[in-house]
């Protein structure tokens, strides 16, 4: 006759890849934040989990592996196992974890390296940041980047579209004085014929 041994009651588990169990008598296991990652299982503290090489995040959370790491906003490239993050250029942004490349900013805008979302617009147009930029109209400009709006010329002068500096205020025919200054009536006996 063969005997049944009963096991004594039910077993402990280990907790399985991406989580650990930090405490004793535990009833289950924690998850590695994201930006970490777990390898191995049976796990008993919050350290065991690894960080996703710089550069790297925003994973799941209790991943299992470093190629669950995902390039961080601002940044593009393939997810390892060989591959890098590398910034994004000047003029392009990224504003989602993965490997997604950098979108270009739309005409008239710009941003630094390394940006998550679009940021300015450029000299010579206005627009709110982030959204369309409109060139500034003629008899009008800017010379900074950014949300400001265009600055209008001085009276009888102009400028050509999408100016950047207020010396292209020129003075139209009739009138006359530096670039980007009050123009004045020309005298009686003299012209301006220039027309702007």
């Amino acid at each position: 006759m063969t005997r049944l041994i009963r096991d004594s009651g039910p077993a402990c588990n280990l907790c399985a890849e991406g989580k650990y169990q930090a405490n004793a008598g535990g009833t289950g296991c924690d998850e590695c934040a994201s930006g970490k990652y777990l390898d191995t299982t049976g796990n008993d503290a919050e350290a065991d989990c690894k960080a996703c090489p710089a550069n790297y995040g925003n994973n799941p959370t209790a991943s299992t592996a470093e190629s669950e790491c995902q390039c961080n906003p601002g940044l593009s490239g393939v997810n390892l196992n060989g591959g890098t993050c590398l910034q994004c250029a000047t003029g392009t942004y990224k504003s989602s974890t993965g490997s997604a490349v950098c979108d270009a900013c739309p005409a008239n805008s710009e941003s630094p390296m390394q940006s998550v979302a679009l940021t300015t617009c450029v000299a010579g147009t206005a627009g709110l940041n982030g959204g369309t930029c409109s060139q500034c109209a003629a008899g009008t400009h800017k010379a900074a980047p950014g949300t400001a709006v265009c600055d209008t010329c001085p009276a009888n002068s102009n400028s050509p579209l999408q100016s950047t500096a207020s010396t292209a205020c020129k003075c139209i025919a009739g009138y006359n004085g530096p670039d980007g200054s009050d123009c004045t009536t020309c005298a009686t006996g003299k012209y301006n014929d220039d027309d702007v």
